[in-house]
């Protein structure tokens, strides 16, 4: 029974570790994500979003794992405490980070927004002369 217990152990942690990796990615991929904001590489910030999503699925996944030994065969010992030490402190960076990274691209989305509103301002001036005029206003015309 005893050998049973450790094996429970060990995959445990075996899938908190995972989850840590995990972790270490996608806080990796969220401080790169930032970097795309602020260098307005959208192409990058597409593909690390969609990278973060997939990474999001694979934790969920990570997760249910652990909810399950958990359910089934009990804890992970004295070394998941360690674990989850070392999750809650790469979460708190991941969550610093994401605010980050949130505010470079409220910022970006704000600046984008006055230049389509900019833009949108010159457009309507722009059309307005342009278009096909009425005729030659009286003080203009050079005849009388």
């Amino acid at each position: 029974m005893h050998e049973h217990v450790i094996n429970n152990q060990a995959d445990i942690n075996h899938i908190l570790e995972e989850k840590l990796r995990s972790y270490a990615e996608f806080l990796a991929a969220t401080l790169r994500l930032k970097d795309a904001f602020e260098a307005e590489d959208m192409g990058k910030v597409e593909q690390l979003t969609v990278q973060r999503e997939d990474m999001i699925r694979f934790v969920n996944g990570l997760d249910y794992q652990v909810n399950q030994t958990y359910r089934d065969k009990g804890g992970g010992g004295k070394k998941q405490s360690v674990i989850a030490d070392a999750l809650n402190e790469i979460l708190q960076r991941i969550n610093a980070a994401n605010k980050d990274c949130e505010k470079v691209a409220t910022l970006k989305l704000n600046l984008a927004m006055g230049d389509l509103a900019a833009i949108h301002r010159q457009e309507k001036v722009m059309s307005g002369y342009a278009s096909k005029p009425r005729g030659i206003p009286k003080f203009l015309d050079v005849r009388t």
